[in-house]
């Protein structure tokens, strides 16, 4: 049952932290976009994040709420440019992800289960310095807010 319920949160993190999937305009000019797109990624891929904050637009059940205390400053995500992973002393996820939507500093960040888990979404939005970003992860059941921070220089 433990088990169940990590491996549920663990899913509702991963929007979280992947929690990184954001909308941008699509009026720009291709080439725009994909500077834009590699901009995003290269300041993805610059370093590890830590999960500092999410808060889930329906409160969940007091296990849960628990185990989500427990990944908060704990939780570290990478980027490689094509996987993304995630690290705490409880859960640990590797799932690729795409960046679509590019515009600016926002965007969206879907990662795909292909063992079954569903796909997650993520609507982001990324500091001026590269070092915060702010997400709304869109999945069902765990639409929520949250933020990144990148650790190091």
């Amino acid at each position: 049952m433990l088990a169940l319920r990590l491996l549920a949160l663990a899913r509702a993190v991963a929007p979280a932290l992947a929690l990184l999937a954001c909308g941008g305009a699509q009026s720009e000019p291709a080439s725009a976009a994909a500077r834009d797109a590699s901009s995003i990624q290269a300041r993805l891929v610059a370093g590890p994040w830590r999960l500092v904050g999410y808060r889930p637009e329906v409160p969940l059940e007091p296990m849960l709420a628990m185990l989500l205390t427990q990944q908060l400053q704990t939780m570290t995500v990478r980027f490689d440019g094509r996987t993304l992973s995630a690290q705490s002393p409880t859960i640990q996820i590797s799932r690729p992800y795409v960046l679509q939507n590019v515009g600016g500093l926002t965007f969206d960040l879907v990662s795909p289960d292909f063992q079954g888990g569903g796909t997650l979404s993520s609507h982001c939005q990324m500091s001026d310095d590269g070092r915060h970003v702010q997400f709304h992860a869109d999945t069902d059941p765990w639409r929520g807010a949250g933020t990144l921070e990148r650790e190091g220089p």
